[in-house]
């Protein structure tokens, strides 16, 4: 393949290195002055052997595979076009896993030899100096050492049974730190063996750089989780080890005193919501990291960063004044994807498209050192991206088709939920016997022709099967419905005005004191209906009373918002059970409902269709 022309518009850049690199132990670490110890070493001669060694070793390494791969027109046809294969496989600590695998030979190839052997690993040079990362590495047991092994083989990926806690989030958190920093290094390793190559060298072997120097992008969804990640990316550094602003960071980034209503509700409120309100719950930040060999500095202008930590609402300004900025990304992290979906995933795709495009103005890259596929348009083929939830959920499987495009291929960690709720999901479990359970379920199923109908062909089942069911006002009292989201609480709000139906409405637009008196009259009886948004329950976690019946318009997004409300339902309505109706679309909604009536029954229940 050959380098793509620069337009007659496009200004040359001086034949420098983008990224002004040095060893720090070349320059004193307060001032940037050169010292004598290092003019001295600048002045020996440089091994030759032991530079051909290091060169040997690195090309073996996940990393230089990964990125000196030279890709086909037909190749980069096929991954384009998202033709793949799937192939289940049986990795340690997992259970049930799936994996697609793009339909070119050396992605199939790989699948026995390194995959299903985890012998993808850490580079041994930053383990070796890293001892600190070593030793986390090396305590992660069997499940995430199969995390970090597929992390370091720079497949795209999908894990969706996140946990809050030590044995799920914090190790979730230290594989992709352990990551994305052996990335860094490798990557600035590379540079800086070739800014001291020799003039004669081989030009085309000292591509190693991209129009812009941010490696690595971290979205998260509130300011805690950020100071969760980089506290941990500390950890990991050798003893002695600089940290430039620390002082600023823990200033702006943790909670000064936790506030009295924090300390009420503490241990009242779910793990999840502690996870991410229980402190520094900001979600309008952004961070620039550059990472150096005994050094970590923090707040370097986002052009002259390595890494990028920050929330899809805090880069959607920057991303807008510094188009370049993400044209350069080779690791793109999304943790606790399903909180930044209950803020805005409209965001997360504006970045995710905004990504590995040529930039119109290159500025100071040099067009010399950047890697034919970044000059070819072919750089978010190289991209790894790698999105953690605690759920499944669709607009995460929308992005996993169509916009995980890694040539290395891409794997789907499925939940497994028989695992964490139970082979009968909630309903046969830990619902079965609270209140007046068990909870009797009617699952009332329609079909749609496709996600752009989807929404439609939800109104018209409800109509249809559901509305009647709300009308009968005698017998059927003190109903929540339950809206997905916020599209849909419109949708039946305007329904149930048209209908002329005793109810009111609580979305997370509606004010504190408003939702506040419409929980109590629908407590007291004074509506039939309260008409509930999940976003609304997702930022306030409140203990509604008086449920005795639910319906929902759609299956929750989280499994634990549908327990939470059954226990109440199961709790208020005693001695008599309560009637609960989901509206299922047949397409796409199983993934949500296996968690409620476990895998088989889901099963049963999508073969058997639309009644």
């Amino acid at each position: 393949a050959t380098a793509a022309q620069p337009n007659s518009s496009t200004k040359l850049p001086p034949k420098r290195p983008a990224e002004a690199l040095k060893d720090e132990s070349s320059t004193d670490s307060e001032t940037g002055s050169e010292t004598s110890a290092s003019k001295a070493k600048r002045s020996r001669p440089v091994d030759s052997q032991s530079s051909s060694t290091a060169k040997s070793s690195s090309a073996n390494s996940s990393f230089h595979r990964h990125l000196s791969a030279v890709l086909t027109d037909s190749e980069t046809s096929t991954l384009r076009d998202g033709q793949c294969l799937s192939a289940s496989l049986e990795l340690p600590g997992f259970v049930g896993e799936q994996a697609y695998f793009y339909k070119l030979p050396r992605c199939l190839d790989e699948l026995k030899t390194r995959l299903a052997s985890n012998s993808d690993s850490l580079s041994a040079d930053f383990v070796s100096f890293l001892r600190p990362a070593a030793e986390a590495a090396a305590g992660l047991g069997d499940r995430w050492s199969s995390l970090l092994s597929l992390l370091t083989g720079y497949r795209d990926l999908t894990l969706c049974d996140r946990r809050p806690g030590p044995e799920s989030a914090d190790r979730i958190r230290l594989c992709y730190c352990l990551h994305l920093l052996n990335h860094l290094y490798q990557t600035r390793r590379l540079v800086l063996r070739n800014n001291s190559s020799s003039s004669a060298a081989d030009p085309e072997s000292l591509r190693d750089q991209g129009f812009a120097r941010p490696r690595v992008l971290l979205l998260l969804p509130v300011r805690e989780s950020a100071l969760k990640a980089v506290e941990t990316l500390i950890s990991l550094l050798p003893a002695g080890a600089l940290v430039s602003h620390r002082a600023r960071f823990l200033r702006e980034f943790r909670c000064s005193s936790a506030s009295s209503d924090s300390d009420r509700r503490r241990g009242k409120k779910p793990p999840d919501f502690e996870e991410l309100f229980g402190a520094n719950s900001d979600d309008d930040f952004r961070l620039g990291i550059a990472v150096a060999k005994r050094t970590l500095k923090l707040y370097t202008p986002f052009l002259a960063s390595d890494l990028i930590v920050a929330s899809p609402l805090g880069l959607a300004d920057i991303v807008a004044e510094q188009p370049r900025l993400l044209s350069s990304l080779e690791l793109l992290i999304i943790d606790q994807a399903d909180s930044i979906a209950a803020q805005n995933w409209c965001r997360v795709l504006d970045i995710v498209e905004a990504a590995n495009r040529i930039p119109e103005d290159t500025g100071e890259a040099d067009l010399f050192r950047c890697r034919l596929w970044y000059l070819e348009g072919r750089a978010s083929l190289y991209r790894q991206t790698v999105c953690l939830s605690g759920v499944r959920f669709p607009e995460l499987s929308g992005l996993f088709g169509g916009h995980m495009r890694n040539w290395r291929g891409k794997l789907a960690l499925r939940p497994y939920y028989a695992g964490l709720y139970g082979e009968a999901g909630l309903l046969g479990g830990p619902l079965a016997s609270v209140g007046a359970g068990p909870l009797a379920v009617r699952f009332v199923q329609f079909a749609s022709s496709g996600p752009a109908e989807a929404s439609t062909a939800r109104l018209a089942a409800f109509r249809r099967r559901l509305l009647p069911w709300l009308r009968e006002g005698q017998r059927l009292i003190r109903v929540l419905v339950y809206a997905p989201s916020y599209l849909d609480w419109a949708d039946l709000r305007a329904e149930l005005r048209k209908e002329s139906l005793d109810f009111c409405a609580i979305s997370e637009y509606t004010p504190a004191n408003k939702a506040a008196s419409y929980q109590g009259l629908f407590r007291e009886g004074q509506v039939r209906i309260l008409l509930y948004s999940e976003r609304y329950h997702f930022y306030h976690r409140q203990r509604l009373r008086g449920i005795h019946n639910l319906l929902f318009y759609g299956p929750p997004t989280h499994p634990a918002f549908f327990e939470e409300l059954c226990r109440l339902a199961l709790a208020d309505a005693a001695p008599a059970a309560p009637a609960c109706a989901i509206l299922v679309d047949s397409a796409t909604d199983w993934h949500s409902v296996a968690p409620l009536c476990g895998p088989r029954r889901a099963g049963e229940l999508a073969r058997a269709g639309p009644v």
